[in-house]
């Protein structure tokens, strides 16, 4: 059967609002255009990516598939025998996937995405990260009150990220040592009375950001690569780069390895009660330790994203393309990678 892939990057905003009703502002639309040829990276001969009925999108579409020969066929009305395969589920997706007339019998059901939602809480990243065996003093805590998360920030000596439970590309993170204590606590309620929790999480001294990417089956928990990013002068993201497995290791400047099998077992463990069955990315750093000497050190587990992510279609991207120097993919493209790596 084939699959109908769905570049869907809103999702995350829609799994914070859960059943109510999610309406995606104008940058989340226009990533999702920018974005909607990326799938085509990792569609398959005889896969759909479901696109905007737009001529300009259409002939971007022919060209990008003339020019790094890939398969997958655009289509702007899902196809009646295929899969929905989308970037992320949420209860928005499924209802904008009814509303282009798909079969409910063949999407999530409502039960199913609940737990999904769920499923997506940061604290699933705490879970995974006592799991692994994390160092107690690098695990983040969660915090229903105010009180609890002035307490946490305590805890790590005033310099703590704050986030929201749900949230996407840095929104809904705080970091504490920027703001006054009024301030800080006046946010601190708005994101409780939002989302109901926070996590807090100790702020390291970060060097180089990665993921390690896996994929739920029903064989078990796959493990499909690595992947790293950029940043812009100012912090935000740039992109993924695309690069062989042995130069993304070079770039990282450490060897995670090592967290593959803790990882795997770790995932296990928190998808099987629902069946979750996709793509799951786990987001890691290099960081500088604060103890005496200074060394290198990787935190293995920042946060866990149950869909697809760049890293995702960095990978999918190295695997078509070979390359012998590195790339960068954004939502938008690909482009040659014009900086040596950091």
């Amino acid at each position: 059967m084939p699959h109908l892939h769905i570049f869907n990057p809103e999702n995350d905003f829609a799994l914070a609002l859960g059943r109510r009703s999610y309406t995606p502002d104008k940058g989340a639309v226009a990533i999702r255009r920018a974005g909607c040829l990326l799938p085509l990276w990792w569609a398959k001969p005889g896969d759909f990516v479901l696109i905007e009925n737009d001529p300009e999108i259409f002939a971007r579409a022919a060209e990008m598939i003339e020019s790094y020969k890939l398969d997958g066929e655009v289509v702007a009305v899902p196809p009646a025998d295929a899969t929905a395969m989308p970037w992320g589920w949420s209860h928005h997706t499924r209802r904008r996937l009814l509303d282009l007339g798909m079969d409910p019998a063949g999407l999530p059901s409502e039960l199913y995405l609940d737990n999904l939602r769920l499923l997506s809480h940061r604290r699933t990243a705490i879970t995974v990260s006592r799991l692994i065996g994390m160092e107690s003093r690098m695990i983040a805590v969660e915090a229903t009150t105010q009180a609890e998360a002035q307490r946490a920030i305590d805890h790590f000596s005033g310099d703590a990220v704050v986030k929201l439970p749900w949230s996407s590309s840095g929104r809904g993170v705080i970091y504490t040592n920027t703001y006054s204590a009024s301030t800080l606590s006046g946010y601190l309620a708005g994101m409780i009375r939002r989302q109901g929790s926070v996590t807090i999480e100790p702020r390291h001294d970060r060097l180089r950001d990665f993921a390690m990417l896996f994929e739920s089956t029903e064989s078990g928990i796959g493990y499909r690569g690595l992947s790293t990013f950029i940043t812009d002068e100012r912090g935000f993201y740039a992109g993924n780069i695309v690069d062989t497995q042995e130069g993304i290791t070079r770039i990282i400047g450490a060897d995670p390895s090592g967290f593959i099998k803790p990882l795997r077992e770790a995932l296990s463990t928190v998808v099987e009660p629902i069946g979750y069955r996709g793509p799951i990315g786990v987001d890691m750093m290099v960081c500088r330790d604060t103890s005496p000497g200074g060394a290198e050190k990787i935190v293995p587990c920042i946060e866990v994203n149950f869909r697809h992510t760049m890293g995702f279609a960095a990978l999918a991207a190295a695997r078509r393309l070979h390359p012998s120097e590195p790339m960068i993919i954004t939502h938008s493209g690909l482009t040659h990678f014009l900086q040596p790596p950091q």
